[in-house]
């Protein structure tokens, strides 16, 4: 999971992924004095999916090692559901 998310200009960074069942609400991050943004999730052993919703926009974490696949908007309008990338 990453540490930190390095963009000091954007005005809001929530952490959203299956360990919070994709909740835009439950973990919005802080702006730390020197622009990073931080929260600190407690978390299983094991792989997890998750994308920064910044500025109300999914995105990758470009830092992060494993599967990419396309980020779509759910029906309902919840955040960030995978959809696998068609070759």
């Amino acid at each position: 999971m990453p540490d930190c998310h390095a963009r000091p200009d954007d005005k809001s960074v929530r952490l959203v992924g299956d360990f919070n069942d994709w909740d835009i609400a439950s973990l919005p991050m802080q702006r730390q004095p020197d622009g990073c943004w931080f929260v600190q999730v407690p978390l299983t052993h094991g792989h997890h999916q998750y994308v920064f919703l910044v500025d109300g926009e999914p995105e990758l974490d470009p830092d992060a090692a494993g599967i990419v696949r396309v980020l779509e908007t759910a029906e309902d309008g919840s955040c960030c559901h995978n959809r696998p990338q068609q070759a």
